[in-house]
């Protein structure tokens, strides 16, 4: 009995129950062709299984049967160098496409079919080369999900070149650490537009539909949420009701409690979409009732959004003012862009940061060009008769967020931490402090030890929401020096953090999405 290697599991290959055999003789000046056949099997053996993503080996046992028709046939040396072959995965309703998986003898590569209620049929076909007889072997194959959960990685390496790098835990898996990583998504996703450096990677649905949207320097799309694959028509300028030229792309995403997501343009326009699938150029355009002109009025917003489950604000970077926005998934129709009363516009402010966080309140760092100072405001939406803004709070060494890299307020707490270089900031009482962190050891050190960069500072995004982890990509200017620390402030503490996880070997980080 021959055994073959799947995914680390030795699988059996059945002649008779499994296989079927076609002999296509042709006219050929043959009295009789030699018989190519597979060694019998354990006749019990069922369907294959592989996981998507994961190597599938294949080994089979092939053989002559030699005599003429009607005469006992005796076995001889099978010469592989005289046949070629080919492996092919047919869906089950075969006008839906084929793909060949290898034209070797045996089958040795990685599986990226994409997932589908039915199992493959695979088709393995032997071809002598003087005959021209085909002898074909046919079985079914099932592809399933790998993961369970999983982590979106989008890096970039020093020649600017995206990637995705995903880690997640393999179902099935009992061992003692079941989480693997998979490196190369995007490269093999087919994706072509990983040029420019990485820009951005989100995972979301809109109407049960998955999204899995990836921007880079040079594009923006999305890959299959099943088979991480990628077509020219997955392409984000084609969700926007007036699309843009092919150069167009992307430089964020962000959602905020309203459900709907928000789009930042290469170019500084923000766009709203909601459960149309439609991307609105709304956030760019305000009516006659906000600028008091009777003319509608082209704007330019921060890369910002901050508000609550119902409504949004944005800050208008043209005429240095904060509007609200109070489209949702359900309605971006007509012009969602609000004036507030003058106590709430922010007017003449420089913008650093503006998050939200528990369910309420929406913190901005900003310099005040008036008196050139730098504060924080926090809005409270709480009350939905009364939007208040609190008192500004003066950061008395602020001039250092002129120098930040990164900037990220918790989910949680609202703590406030920035980047610089290789160490975290974080605002302790009216002033920006270096930030201690412990390690998984319980060391406590002053910051990134013997880092080159943060190249990325955000929150937590995995479930339940109010996790207060935020995350730290670090890289070290080396292929595969990219780490991605998960630090949790000290709810009292606020300069010092402790390390949860941590992944490394990766290339630059610079956007990260749970999927």
């Amino acid at each position: 009995m021959k055994r073959y290697t799947i995914l680390g599991i030795w699988f059996l290959f059945l002649a008779g129950t499994l296989f079927s055999c076609y002999d296509d003789k042709g006219n050929y000046d043959y009295d009789w062709v030699p018989e190519v056949v597979l060694e019998a099997g354990n006749s019990g053996l069922g369907d294959l299984v592989v996981k998507r993503g994961q190597r599938l080996t294949i080994k089979p046992n092939l053989k002559l049967l030699t005599g003429a028709e009607g005469t006992e046939k005796d076995t001889a040396e099978f010469r592989p160098e005289d046949y070629t072959y080919r492996w092919v995965a047919y869906q089950r309703v075969l006008a839906a496409g084929s793909v060949e998986l290898a034209t070797t003898q045996n089958l040795d590569t990685i599986i990226d079919l994409p997932l589908l209620t039915e199992p493959y049929r695979i088709q393995y076909t032997v071809r002598g080369k003087e005959t021209g007889v085909d002898y074909s072997f046919s079985f079914n194959l099932r592809v399933e999900t790998r993961y369970e959960n999983a982590w979106l990685f989008l890096t970039e390496n020093n020649e600017g070149i995206a990637d995705l790098t995903l880690y997640g835990k393999e179902v099935g898996n009992t061992s003692e650490n079941p989480w693997v990583y998979e490196h190369h998504v995007l490269e093999r996703s087919g994706f072509p537009y990983r040029g420019g450096g990485a820009k951005f990677v989100y995972y979301n649905s809109f109407n049960n539909k998955n999204y899995l949207m990836v921007g880079t320097g040079e594009g923006s799309g999305w890959l299959g949420k099943n088979d991480l694959d990628w077509t020219e028509t997955q392409m984000l300028r084609y969700l926007m009701a007036m699309p843009k030229g092919l150069d167009y792309t992307f430089e964020k995403v962000i959602k905020n409690g309203t459900g709907v997501w928000f789009f930042v343009g290469s170019d500084g326009s923000i766009y709203a979409m909601g459960n149309s699938v439609i991307m609105l150029d709304a956030c760019n355009n305000l009516s006659p009732s906000v600028t008091g002109t009777g003319q509608y009025q082209k704007v330019k917003m921060t890369p910002f959004v901050g508000g609550d489950a119902m409504q949004s604000f944005l800050y208008d970077e043209s005429n240095e003012v904060m509007l609200l926005f109070t489209g949702t998934t359900a309605n971006l129709s007509g012009n969602p862009i609000y004036a507030l009363p003058e106590n709430l516009k922010l007017r003449n402010h420089k913008l650093f940061l503006m998050e939200s966080y528990g369910l309420s309140l929406t913190n901005v760092y900003a310099k005040n060009k008036a008196d050139n100072k730098y504060y924080r405001y926090t809005y409270d939406t709480y009350d939905r008769s009364e939007t208040k803004l609190g008192e500004p709070f003066e950061i008395t060494n602020g001039e250092l967020l002129e120098q930040g890299e990164q900037f990220v307020c918790d989910y949680m707490n609202g703590f406030f931490y920035m980047s610089m270089g290789n160490k975290l900031y974080v605002l302790r009482g009216p002033e920006l402090r270096e930030v201690t962190i412990k390690d998984p050891d319980g060391v406590v050190t002053g910051g990134f030890q013997g880092l080159e960069s943060i190249s990325l500072l955000t929150r937590y995004t995995g479930i339940p929401s109010t996790t207060p982890y935020i995350m730290a990509a670090t890289h070290g200017g080396t292929e595969n020096s990219g780490k991605v620390y998960f630090l949790e402030p000290n709810s009292i503490e606020s300069s010092e953090l402790t390390v949860r996880a941590y992944f490394e070997g990766l290339e630059k980080v610079k956007s990260i999405s749970r999927f």
